[in-house]
């Protein structure tokens, strides 16, 4: 309203101002007196007079609708963008210092969990077991744990690869309920008393996955210190990186050290995983850089994720991981690197 009042008094002033001017004119072209009468002006000079007026009051009109269309349309993009960040529209009260620290204090702490809940997101990596026999049953029987007792148990009591296939499919359907979990996590637990190394290691990851992390831990950190193959390796790893476990025995810091040089990828990310959660930094750094330069795109996601992880004590890794940035195609990969940069500058 007060750009209105405002507008239209400019319109009114220039056209007293413009009348002003043209009263040579209209003394020369306007009404005379003759023989009494008054000689009406022309439709000409009626338009001419009403000209100004009639521009200058378009403007202001046409002024005042679109400044309310541009109001209306930052207040609903206002509106938008706090709606999508979560906020409440700001209400007419008048805000305290105090309630303005409160509130401040509020979405800070909002920020970093919603910032904790990306980085678990993005570190959900897991071991993948499969194996054809163990496929077959679990397609067969799907979710009925109970069902498949009378063909698990006979090859729990078979060979060494009946006792994997069997641990891989007990592990798989008993994550899927409570009842099933129930069921599973005794039989696991009799197969870490298994003569086979392979057999216990396993049975101790499927462990993990239903949530039973005390038994568990020693048999794969057994697995670590006594020379483990490949296969036997990638269980442990995976195991002990699905449990989040703080590995303190120096024989298995060792390996897992030892581990960062790997051929297989997933070993050294799983093993990379580990020594950060027992808080060794400095190793793991050298094999992230690498793996930021690997063709692979889930490679490079992990790498970088870890190096989010890791936050201030990556500084050394700041400089190649701004550069790994830059170069980066992949959009989701990119993301990654950013939120690791902002991480380790403290940010």
């Amino acid at each position: 309203m007060r750009y209105f009042v405002t507008a239209f008094l400019f319109s009114a002033a220039f056209n007293g101002f413009f009348v002003f001017l043209l009263r040579p004119w209209r003394r020369q072209h306007g009404p005379v007196a003759q023989r009494g009468q008054i000689i009406k002006p022309t439709k000409t000079n009626k338009f001419v007079a009403l000209l100004p007026f009639a521009v200058v009051a378009g403007l202001a009109v046409m002024g005042y609708l679109g400044y309310r269309g541009i109001r209306e349309q930052s207040r609903k993009q206002r509106g938008a963008l706090k709606s999508e960040i979560g906020l409440k529209p700001a209400r007419p009260a008048t805000y305290t210092s105090e309630t303005l620290k409160k509130e401040r204090e509020r979405l800070e702490r909002e920020n970093a969990r919603r910032s904790r809940e990306i980085l678990d997101d993005s570190l959900t990596m897991e071991l993948f077991v499969n194996s054809e026999q163990s496929d077959t049953l679990i397609r067969r029987f799907d979710n009925d744990l109970a069902a498949t007792l009378p063909v698990l148990k006979p090859m729990l009591s078979g060979e060494k690869r009946s006792k994997m296939d069997a641990i891989i499919c007990l592990g798989k359907i008993g994550k899927r309920s409570q009842a099933n979990g129930k069921i599973a996590i005794p039989l696991l637990r009799e197969a870490l008393k298994a003569h086979e190394r392979p057999v216990r290691t396993l049975a101790a990851t499927m462990l993990i996955r239903l949530g039973e992390k005390t038994e568990a831990i020693p048999v794969l950190l057994e697995t670590l210190t006594t020379n483990p193959d490949t296969e036997e390796l990638s269980y442990a790893v995976g195991g002990l990186m699905e449990a989040k476990a703080e590995v303190k025995n120096r024989a298995a810091i060792s390996v897992l050290m030892d581990s960062l040089t790997h051929q297989e990828q997933s070993i050294v990310i799983f093993s990379a995983r580990i020594l950060v959660n027992s808080h060794f930094y400095r190793e793991v750094i050298p094999p992230m850089l690498n793996m930021l330069r690997s063709p692979q795109r889930e490679i490079r996601y992990c790498a970088a994720t870890i190096l989010w992880m890791m936050g201030p004590n990556a500084k050394s890794a700041l400089p190649s991981l701004e550069a790994a940035h830059l170069a980066e195609t992949d959009s989701e990969v990119a993301v990654t690197m950013m939120l690791a940069i902002a991480a380790i500058k403290g940010g």
